[in-house]
């Protein structure tokens, strides 16, 4: 399982700052993405506390919440990383909000990138959301997730 773990770390990027720690994240599809969560759970989370976020592209959510229509897989694994002590930022704040930040050349939404924070740190959290105007004029396929946090 450790060499399964040490592949993993291509997908992560932990940035450690003065107040806080940032770790940045890519899920691949298929059953890598199980790899990471639990790479995530096993060793990111400790990098990451007391003041820290994950951030990133997780191509997964919560069933119809996070997906016009039902297709993510690993929703268990996503949903876990609330269980082990992350808020999911954006979605605490927006408990009945559909904002997806990727569209499929059908048409169909998602919300894949997402923000997940410590406790600690999301209680800091002023401003979070997606800004779909690059998306809109095409400069790129997803919608950019921004978060701001008080002083």
């Amino acid at each position: 399982m450790d060499e399964l773990l040490e592949s993993c770390d291509h997908c992560v990027v932990l940035l450690k700052f003065p107040n806080f720690s940032l770790s940045a994240v890519y899920f691949s599809q298929g059953k890598e993405q199980q790899i990471l969560y639990d790479y995530i759970s096993d060793k990111s989370i400790q990098k990451i506390t007391p003041k820290g976020i994950i951030i990133g592209d997780f191509n997964t959510g919560k069933t119809y919440s996070d997906e016009s229509k039902r297709c993510f897989v690993y929703i268990n694994a996503f949903i876990n990383l609330e269980n082990i002590g992350l808020v999911n930022s954006w979605r605490s704040r927006n408990l009945e909000v559909m904002e997806f930040s990727w569209y499929s050349n059908v048409g169909s939404g998602f919300r894949i990138d997402h923000i997940f924070s410590t406790l600690e740190l999301g209680r800091h959290i002023k401003h979070i959301g997606y800004d779909h105007n690059a998306r809109l004029e095409r400069e790129t396929d997803y919608s950019a997730m921004f978060v701001e946090f008080e002083d």
